[in-house]
């Protein structure tokens, strides 16, 4: 319950942290007041992901990895370097798609929402992942207790929750189709086709020849 609630309380504090800061850098560097609304649902939507998801498999993952690799000898360099060439390249793609995915599903995106997200920002997020969490894996394997890896885990990710509600947020370059509901089903709506204006046609005033 502990571990939940520090995973919970921080992915709240990550996203505050997301929403308030453009606002606090636009009256800093513009001079610009603007009345700050905070998104509930967004935060939310955070909350839930961390209680159902994140923090559970959290959990088990670092369990898993700390009973599985040198379990007799956990701080040498073989089993630190092991931990986080395996948390990078398995653990973070995994659930950073699974993240985009919830996220693009309750913000009523759907499926392809979803798929366009993951396509369009997938490799970006991980690319910053990999700048951050590399560093950060090495202080917690070599020196965190192993019943304090996820409130260490919870206290560094705010700055990424941060930086993950950022992303998510940011509108992709193609949006999915809108549905349309008929009866029982739902389709795609068909894409506008333009119209293309063309010049009438001159009658010929001279009648037939």
């Amino acid at each position: 319950p502990a571990k939940l609630a520090t995973g919970v309380v921080g992915a709240l504090a990550g996203d505050l942290l997301a929403q308030t800061c453009p606002n606090i850098v636009a009256q800093v560097v513009a001079k610009k007041i603007n009345k700050f609304v905070y998104d509930k649902m967004r935060g939310l939507r955070f909350m839930a992901f961390s209680a159902l998801v994140g923090t559970p498999v959290a959990y088990f993952w670092y369990g898993w990895l700390d009973a599985t690799i040198l379990p007799l000898a956990p701080v040498s360099a073989q089993a630190i370097i092991t931990k986080v060439v395996m948390d990078q390249v398995l653990y973070s793609p995994v659930m950073t798609s699974l993240f985009f995915s919830g996220m693009a599903v309750c913000d009523g995106k759907g499926v392809s929402g979803a798929l366009t997200m993951i396509r369009e920002k997938l490799w970006p997020t991980l690319l910053a992942t990999w700048v951050l969490w590399p560093a950060a894996h090495v202080i917690n394997f070599m020196y965190v207790p192993t019943d304090l890896r996820i409130l260490y885990i919870n206290i560094v990710a705010i700055v990424w929750t941060a930086y993950l509600s950022t992303v998510a947020a940011a509108p992709t370059s193609a949006p999915p189709p809108k549905e349309v509901s008929m009866g029982s089903s739902t389709t795609q709506a068909p894409a506008e086709v333009p119209i293309l204006a063309t010049a009438p046609v001159e009658q010929d005033r001279l009648g037939p020849k």
